[in-house]
C-alpha cells in the first residue's frame, strides 16, 4: 500500500489498484480510478499516477485552476510529488527518461536537468535527485530551502516541507536545510540507520530500519516548537508520510509475504528489521509438535526483505507449511 498526507486529508492505494481517500479533500477524485501505482496529497489539489505511466489531478475549483493544467501527452510518468502553501499549487513528475515535468504555482524546471530518479515539491521549492547522489534545488529560497549544504553528497532520498528541505545520505544519515522557526531541523543527535524520510509543513520524519518513526518540528498550525508526537509503541513501520497536522504509517505484521515454487526449491520471502532475528519453520500438516527448523532458515534483520530457500521441498512427498518467528 502507498500513502500520502496532505492538509487535513489522506490518500492510499489499495492492495488491488484502487484509491483509499479520506478527511477532508479538496476535491471529488474521478469515477472508476484504478490500476494506481502511486498518489500525491496536497493543499487544494491531489495527483494520481496509473501503472501505463499516465497521470490523473483532482482538486478544489474555487482555488483556480493552476494545478488542473497537466501538460498533453504526458504518458512515461513513474514518479510523481504535489505541495503548495495556502496560496500554492504545485505538481511534479518524473518522467521516465529522467527528466521533470512541472505545472501549477511552479518555478520553472532548471534547464538541462537530467538523470533524475526523484523528486519532491515543497511550499514555492523544488528539489530533484540525480542518478549520482547529486541534489539540484530551485524555486523560491527566502528561508535557505534551495541552498544545499556544502558536504551533502551520496544522497539516495530526497523530502521538502513548506519551507525546509531534508536529504537521507547512503550511509542511513539525514541532513536538513531552510525554515527552523518550528524545529524542523532540529533532528535528534545521533539520528542513524534511517532508511526514508517525509517532510511536513512544518515538521520532519525519519524512518529507521528497526522499523522505528522518528519525528521532530511541530504540528500545523503550530502549537508548540521541538519533537512531534509519535504514538507510543509504533513498531514495524515500513512506509512514512507527512503533511499538515498529521502523519501516516504503514505497519506490516511478521508473516511470509510470498513464495516461489521451481521443480528444485521453495523460494520464500519476508520484511526484517534491523536488531532483530528471525528463523523459518516448517510442518507437513501444521499439527502440534510437528514444526522444524528449516536449514539456513535463521536471519538477522537489516531493514530489508529477506529471502530464504527450502532445497528439500521438491523431494518431500507431502505438503509444506510455513512460518516465521522472530
Amino acid at each position: 500500500m502507498t500513502i500520502s498526507a496532505g492538509w487535513g486529508y489522506s490518500l492510499a492505494i489499495a492492495p488491488d489498484g484502487m484509491l483509499i481517500d479520506w478527511g477532508n479533500d479538496p476535491g471529488t477524485p474521478p469515477a472508476g480510478l484504478s490500476d494506481l501505482v502511486a498518489v500525491a496529497a496536497s493543499h487544494q489539489h491531489s495527483l494520481a499516477l496509473q501503472a501505463d505511466g499516465t497521470v490523473v489531478v483532482w482538486g478544489d475549483p474555487g482555488r483556480g485552476w493552476a494545478w488542473a493544467n497537466i501538460p498533453e501527452g504526458l504518458t512515461n510518468a513513474v514518479a510523481i510529488s504535489a505541495n503548495g502553501d495556502s496560496d500554492g499549487e504545485q505538481s511534479l513528475v518524473l518522467n521516465r527518461d529522467g527528466t521533470i515535468v512541472a505545472w501549477g504555482n511552479v518555478s520553472s524546471v532548471p534547464d538541462g536537468l537530467s538523470n533524475v530518479v526523484a523528486i519532491a515539491a515543497g511550499g514555492w521549492h523544488e528539489l530533484a535527485l540525480k542518478n549520482d547522489g547529486v541534489i539540484v534545488a530551485w524555486g523560491d529560497d527566502s528561508y535557505g530551502q534551495t541552498d544545499l549544504p556544502a558536504d551533502l553528497t551520496n544522497a539516495v532520498a530526497i523530502a521538502a516541507g513548506d519551507f525546509h528541505s531534508l536529504a537521507l545520505k547512503s550511509d542511513g544519515t539525514v541532513d536538513a536545510w531552510g525554515w527552523d522557526g518550528e524545529g524542523e531541523l532540529d533532528m535528534p543527535d545521533g539520528l542513524s540507520n534511517v532508511v526514508a524520510i517525509a517532510a511536513g509543513t512544518y515538521d520532519s520524519i525519519a524512518l529507521k530500519s528497526d522499523g522505528t518513526v522518528v519525528a521532530w518540528g511541530a504540528t500545523y498550525p503550530p502549537i508548540d516548537s521541538g519533537e512531534a508526537d509519535v504514538p507510543d509503541g509504533l513498531t514495524n513501520v515500513v512506509a512514512i508520510s507527512a503533511g499538515a497536522g498529521h502523519s501516516l504509517a504503514i505497519t506490516i505484521p511478521l508473516q511470509i509475504t510470498s513464495i516461489f515454487l521451481t521443480s528444485k526449491s521453495s523460494l520464500l520471502r519476508f520484511h526484517t528489521f534491523s536488531g532483530q532475528q528471525y528463523s523459518v519453520e516448517y510442518s507437513p500438516d501444521l499439527s502440534p509438535g510437528s514444526w522444524t527448523a528449516l536449514v539456513g532458515g535463521n536471519v538477522s534483520g537489516n531493514g530489508q526483505d529477506a529471502w530464504v530457500t527450502d532445497t528439500n521441498a521438491a523431494a518431500s512427498a507431502t505438503a509444506r507449511f510455513y512460518r516465521v518467528k522472530q
